[in-house]
Order: C-alpha cells, then structure tokens, then sequence
C-alpha cells in the first residue's frame, strides 16, 4: 500500500476495521524449497517490506477529478500485471499459457489506440472489449465497474497521455 496517499490509506484502515471479525484460523504461510532458493539468490522477495523505500517521500493528496494526475494516481494498481509502461506482455513468475494482460497504452496496433473513452468505460463496467470479446478472468473488471466516471475519466486521460508503447515492452 506504499503508493497510496495518507488520506486514502487513512480510510482503507478505517473501513477494514469498520468490517466485522471473521472467526476463523488462518492458514499458515509457507514458502517451499523453490520459493527460498528464489528468495536467496534475490530474484524474488518474500518479504515485500524489504523492496520498499522507506526514506521516499509520502505520495501526495491528489484532487479527486477527471484530471490525468489523479489518472496516474488510480492507475498505480494496474502496474502489477500491466507492467510500469502499461504495455501489458508476459507477467514474470506467471505460467507462459497465458493469457496476457494486453496493452493499455494507446499503441493503434496493439494497445487502446483506436478505442473511444465510451469504449474505455464501458469495458471496465461490462467486462466486455468493443469487439465483444470478454476480459479474462484474472482481470478484475467489476472492482474497476464500482469507479465513478470521473474515476473512470481520469484514468482514461492518463492512459491517452502516455506514449504509444509495443505490446510487452513492460
């Protein structure tokens, strides 16, 4: 949750302790042979605390509006499987059977060039492209359904604003 601001961390904290207790044990978190090989030798990390930057600066409060800055701020959760270009691609430690998250930037040839922001939202609220084919599964579109348009608008403008990138170029 490092990228989220104070405020909107404030009220994610809020809201979890708002939920009620859940009676139930957890299972314990166990990292095989394979995980702590991968662990050691720094290529994966099972602790995420210790890929933070604990001495950057606390991102700041962003003006919730239809405004490729807040764009940018929203699209941080996009980055995990879209890559930090947002040119989507092979997701590394993902099996290679796909499929893919697909390219958001406005590449025509394989990423959102072409797409309107009506086609933009109406995606994210259906799981439905333009093409009427369907998101996969691993995309979580209905959270994305519950932004508000502004939301929705915003992270369209930034996502327009972005240079057109290849397909993979994560």
């Amino acid at each position: 949750f490092y990228p989220i601001n104070d405020g909107d961390l404030a009220n994610l904290v809020a809201f979890i302790q708002a939920l009620p207790a859940v009676d139930h044990e957890t299972t314990p978190i166990a990292v095989g042979p394979l995980g702590r090989i991968l662990h050691v030798t720094g290529l994966v990390t099972v602790v995420p605390a210790e890929v933070i930057d604990h001495n950057a600066p606390r991102p700041q409060t962003i003006a919730k509006a239809a405004t490729k800055e807040y764009g940018e701020y929203l699209a941080q959760s996009c980055t995990g499987c879209h890559g930090k270009t947002l040119s989507g691609g092979p997701v590394p430690g993902v099996p290679s059977d796909g499929p893919f998250p697909r390219n958001l930037t406005p590449d025509v040839a394989t990423g959102l060039g072409t797409w309107q922001e009506a086609d933009f939202v109406r995606t994210l609220r259906t799981g439905v492209r333009p093409d009427g084919s369907t998101l996969a599964a691993a995309m979580p579109w209905q959270a994305f359904s519950a932004m508000t348009d502004e939301e929705l608008s915003a992270l369209w403008l930034y996502l327009q604003s972005m240079p057109a990138q290849p397909y993979g170029n994560r």
